[in-house]
């Protein structure tokens, strides 16, 4: 009866029920080997696919979460003040620049070596 009854009570719901299905949304997006299903025969390989899907997306989660930080304080520092409201809309469960078909190299000790993060990405939008 609270749900029905109060109504920011539901739009807290909602946007908690949006992070989730954003979340797998993104699990979706990486499962696509074998269409999307697991065919090891042995549950010690099943568990090592889901932990391997695990992985992979709390890395890109971690990623996300770091750098979506980093935007908010430069997008702060242009603009003033950010309306906390609208932060609790933003989830890190992005993928647009993963490119989940490709060969990925990591130069360890290049990024060892690297102080800070990487450079954002300064692209206009339209009405900022």
């Amino acid at each position: 009866m609270r749900y029905l009854a109060d109504e920011a009570y539901r739009r807290r719901i909602t946007r908690q029920l949006n992070k989730g299905e954003s979340l797998h949304s993104l699990r979706r997006d990486l499962f696509f080997a074998h269409e999307g299903s697991v065919r090891r025969r042995h549950h010690e390989q099943q568990t090592e696919q889901a932990l391997c899907l695990s992985l992979v997306v709390n890395a890109i989660i971690t990623w996300n979460t770091a750098y979506l930080e980093l935007a908010l304080e430069h997008l702060a520092a242009r603009r003033g003040r950010i309306d906390h409201d609208l932060l609790a809309h933003v989830s890190p469960a992005l993928m647009e620049h993963v490119n989940p078909y490709g060969t990925y190299e990591f130069p360890v000790e290049a990024e060892y070596a690297r102080q800070g993060f990487r450079p954002l990405r300064d692209r206009p939008s339209p009405g900022l």
